[in-house]
C-alpha cells in the first residue's frame, strides 16, 4: 500500500516549479519530508502533539523538503521541465540543494524559537532550592 500524506496534500507540492510529477513520486517525497520533519521537531511522534499555530510554517517547511527530494530524485536532465535548466543536470541538484537549504532553515527557526518549550513536559523532574542543614 503506498504511503498516504498525514499533513500535506499531493497538490501541495511541488512549489515553486512545474508540475510533473506523479502521484507515486509524490507520495514519496511526501514520506520523506513528513518523516524528516517529524524526527526533527518532536522526536519522532506526530505533529499533531505541536501547538496548531506552529503547524503552517511546518507545513511551509515540509513543501520545501519534499520538492526538494522530487527535483533530486530525477534520473536524468530530462526527465522534468524546471524551466531553463542546463543539460547537465547541475541546476536540478541546486535546486534541490536550496529546497532543503530552505527546510533546515525553517526548521532551525522553529527549533529555536520558544514555540515548542511549551510542548515539553518536564513534570517528571523536580527543581529547589531548599536546601536543610544540620546543626
Amino acid at each position: 500500500m503506498s504511503y498516504q500524506p498525514q499533513y500535506l496534500s499531493l497538490g501541495d507540492i511541488p512549489v515553486q516549479i512545474p508540475d510533473d510529477y506523479s502521484e507515486e513520486q509524490k507520495r514519496e517525497a511526501l514520506q520523506v519530508a513528513e518523516a524528516e520533519a517529524e524526527l526533527d521537531l518532536n522526536d519522532g511522534a506526530s505533529l499533531n502533539e505541536l501547538p496548531a499555530s506552529i503547524m503552517p510554517k511546518i507545513e511551509i517547511a515540509m513543501k520545501q523538503k519534499a520538492t526538494g527530494e522530487l527535483t533530486s530524485g530525477a534520473e536524468a536532465p530530462d526527465d522534468v521541465t524546471l524551466g531553463d535548466l542546463s543539460n547537465d543536470g547541475t541546476d536540478k541538484r541546486d535546486y534541490s540543494e536550496m529546497f532543503d537549504s530552505n527546510y533546515q532553515t525553517i526548521i532551525a527557526k522553529i527549533r529555536n524559537s520558544d514555540v515548542l518549550d511549551d510542548t515539553r513536559d518536564d513534570s517528571a523532574y523536580t527543581y529547589t532550592t531548599h536546601q536543610t542543614r544540620s546543626y
